[in-house]
């Protein structure tokens, strides 16, 4: 089946998109390891009492808060590089199926599928940002723009990898 120059267009692009994506994603692996084995030095640092003591000294609290407070901080940085591993695991093969989808058109359902998930997922979180900062004392109008400015580039991205996909998705669907 010969392709379109069109259906070529809009394939090259979910190959940018996935080739972001897979940055992202590797970067995000290598990060999250990162915050993995920092958590434990925390746990093990509260298990130091020089060390509780100079987090009491420095926060101006008892060395027993300061401890409890860096094993809580120690759970949490492992919990959360756990999370982002996997959610960057997720983005890989997000780009392995957008590449797989750009090679072979009939294929773009899944990538498409994901980019719908994505997209959806990047504009709750733009909103959920702007009620929180709203919330916080940040006031309606900072909360619009800190949003927009933390939360762009996922929202730019999944948009572009939503067009390409539903284009190249509709063109198969309807044959041309």
């Amino acid at each position: 089946m010969a392709e379109s120059y069109e259906m070529q267009g809009y394939q090259r692009g979910v190959k940018i998109c996935s080739v972001i994506i897979l940055i992202i994603g590797i970067l995000g692996i290598v990060a999250s390891l990162l915050v993995i084995v920092l958590g434990p030095i925390f746990g093990v640092a509260a298990t130091d009492p020089s060390v509780a003591q100079d987090v009491a000294t420095d926060i101006g609290d008892t060395s027993a808060n300061a401890a409890g407070g860096l094993a809580v901080l120690g759970l949490t940085f492992t919990i959360l590089g756990v999370v982002s591993l996997v959610t960057s695991l997720v983005d890989i093969i997000m780009a392995v199926l957008g590449f797989r989808g750009a090679n072979d058109a009939t294929k773009i359902g899944p990538f498409w599928v994901l980019s719908i998930v994505g997209f959806v997922l990047a504009i709750g979180s733009t909103v959920t940002s702007i009620v929180m900062t709203a919330m916080g004392g940040g006031g309606i109008g900072n909360g619009i723009v800190t949003s927009i400015v933390s939360n762009g580039l996922s929202i730019l991205l999944s948009a572009f990898c939503l067009y390409f996909s539903t284009k190249i998705h509709g063109l198969v669907k309807y044959g041309q």
